[in-house]
Parts: C-alpha cells; sequence; structure tokens
C-alpha cells in the first residue's frame, strides 16, 4: 500500500498518468502528508469553492486645507469623502495546502463521490489490549 502521491508517481513514472488515475478515483481518503507537493496535489484533488469577497475602499479628499491651531485641528474648506463596496467571485481551495500537513491521529480528509470534502474524525476511546 502507498502512503504518498510522491510515492505513486515513482510507480507510475507518468506524472500526467499518475494525475489521471487520482482524478478517477471516485472517493478519496487523505491522511497527513509531508511533502510539500503531496499536500499541493491533496488540496487540488478536494476542489475549489466560489465565494463572494468584499472589498471596502474609503478616500478623502480635501481642498484648501490648513491647519487651525486655536481649534485645535485642521480647517477644510471642501471636503468629499467616499465609500465604496465592491464583491468578487474568487475560487478558493476547500482545503488549503498546509492543513494537510500533521492531521491529528484518528483525523482524515474525505472527499466521496459528489459532494465536497470534509474532515472525518474518529473521536472513540480506543482501548489497549493489556
Amino acid at each position: 500500500m502507498r502512503q504518498s502521491i510522491d510515492s505513486f508517481k515513482e510507480a507510475f513514472k507518468d506524472a500526467d498518468a499518475c494525475n489521471v488515475f487520482f482524478n478517477n478515483l471516485r472517493t478519496k481518503v487523505f491522511l497527513s502528508q509531508e511533502g510539500p507537493e503531496s499536500q499541493k496535489i491533496c488540496a487540488e484533488l478536494c476542489g475549489k469553492d466560489t465565494h463572494w469577497k468584499k472589498t471596502i475602499t474609503e478616500s478623502e479628499a480635501s481642498r484648501q486645507s490648513s491647519v487651525n491651531y486655536a481649534a485645535g485641528g485642521l480647517a477644510h474648506e471642501e471636503v468629499a469623502v467616499s465609500k465604496t463596496v465592491a464583491y468578487a467571485e474568487q475560487d478558493e481551495y476547500l482545503f488549503k495546502a498546509h492543513e494537510f500537513c500533521n492531521l491529528p491521529k484518528f483525523v482524515s480528509i474525505v472527499s466521496a463521490f459528489g459532494a465536497h470534502a470534509d474532515v472525518l474524525s474518529y473521536t472513540d476511546t480506543v482501548t489497549e489490549a493489556v
């Protein structure tokens, strides 16, 4: 059994064939990944989701400003203040590559066929034979 994507690439000896193999798998279970290349591929295999990113821009412009020492502040004859709010679609990975590094014991990321990837953890008490 192979546990890293790098070991699969060595077995296939062709990166494209390895990528086709992973893309054809319906359900993928990801454990902790050490190599940055493996982490990146795992993030890509889990997919992306579209989010709305909000950007706020505020600006202030004034003409003929001066310092008013008696009033203790700035004096402006004309002031224009504007605020712009914009929304843009942005694709983000469901799981960032670094999230595949050092997953705790009994925790995996599962990408089931036809569904978004999700984190599954086994939290029942594990008993050892004495």
